[in-house]
């Protein structure tokens, strides 16, 4: 089995998110956007959750994941079917994606959790600011850029300690909205060989 990478992730992310959007349930994702406990819940639920979803449509695809959530502080991780000396998905062999979810603006620390494990792919799934309010300027403007610059400088740090494994790639997935009504949109950026590339549209 391949491992799943950046490239595999966001595509099951798309298509899970096609799916959710064009099921007739917009107004009720809009309306557990605006609270923080209730899209908490919409993304991260054991069994209906959308990265539950999204372990999902990589399991149809041939991956042979197992979904667990808040294990050792991590909020999801995608573990290998096979265990060490069990095979129920209580001692994987290994984790093949972490996932850290933040609602509000500490993403370093989250940032932080994921530097500490051994695993090919961790994502970061985080929030900016609406785009009305980024307008205003202040903090908000460059809010994002500044949390990308600072993930980066953590990620440099970790590497002069101990480098990772090559093909380790970091995967931000940032959502926003147009104004507090508008549907949610995605934007992604990731580290990948060192290098941390562009914002582009999910």
């Amino acid at each position: 089995m391949d491992k799943v990478n950046a490239e595999t992730f966001r595509h099951a992310f798309a298509s899970v998110w096609k799916d959710m959007k064009d099921a007739s349930k917009r107004e009720a994702i809009i309306q557990e956007y605006a609270i923080s406990s209730d899209w908490t819940c919409f993304m991260l639920h054991s069994r209906s959750g959308m990265l539950k979803k999204v372990c999902d449509h990589l399991r149809d695809n041939g991956f042979a994941l197992h979904y667990g959530n808040e294990w050792y502080t991590v909020d999801v991780l995608y573990v290998s079917e096979k265990g060490m000396f069990r095979d129920d998905g209580s001692y994987p062999i290994g984790a093949h994606v972490l996932i850290e979810h933040e609602n509000g603006e500490r993403i370093q620390e989250e940032m932080w959790k994921l530097l500490m494990w051994r695993c090919p792919l961790k994502v970061i799934i985080f929030y900016d600011f609406n785009d009305d309010e980024k307008k205003r300027g202040g903090k908000r403007g460059d809010w994002l850029s500044t949390k990308l610059r600072m993930l980066k400088g953590m990620y440099d740090d970790a590497e002069e300690h101990f480098p990772e494994n090559t093909v380790t790639e970091y995967l931000f997935i940032i959502g926003n909205r147009k104004d507090e009504t508008a549907f949610p949109q995605w934007r992604w950026t990731m580290i990948a060989n060192g290098e941390m590339g562009g914002l582009r549209d999910l």
